[in-house]
């Protein structure tokens, strides 16, 4: 494996440049990097990113990194981080606050059991979640507020 210090040392430079930059773009913060003298690949950043928790938000014309939106994580934040639940047959659309979509979607995913649930699709800040009968939306949701509580107060 690699040097715990070298690691311990990018995770702080890559944290301390996305809390004072405008950063949108691993190629940007691999350009930044390299001005502190820290040549790192993409495969290596990608998983930095993801052990800092670092998430895209969007800001005006764009997006940029933002670091440790933990609090609105469902399996730690309850439904914080989603807008709305919204039902058409059996398909299910779930809206979620900026990056949230793909930790809603695993965390849905790995603890409902209910042969209903088909499974889900993310996006950034959107899920489809597939049903195999419409009639199951309340069973599922019943299920998912162990995981996710408060999810059942989102549907509209």
């Amino acid at each position: 494996m690699g040097d715990s210090k070298t690691r311990d040392s990018r995770l702080a430079a890559i944290s301390s440049i996305i809390s004072s930059n405008r950063i949108g773009s691993q190629e940007k913060l691999v350009r930044k990097l390299k001005e502190k003298g820290i040549e790192v690949t993409q495969a290596t950043l990608s998983r930095d990113l993801k052990a800092l928790q670092v998430v895209k938000v969007p800001v005006g014309d764009g997006y940029r990194y933002s670091i440790g939106h933990r609090h609105n994580i469902p399996a730690r934040g309850g439904a914080d981080g989603i807008i709305s639940i919204d039902a058409s047959g059996n398909l299910v659309v779930i809206k979620t606050g900026p990056g949230f979509a793909g930790a809603i979607a695993l965390t849905i995913d790995n603890n409902v059991t209910n042969r209903n649930l088909m499974g889900t699709i993310a996006g950034d800040d959107t899920i489809l979640m597939i049903l195999r009968k419409a009639s199951a939306l309340s069973e599922v949701l019943d299920e998912a507020e162990h995981c996710i509580p408060g999810i059942k107060n989102k549907l509209i």
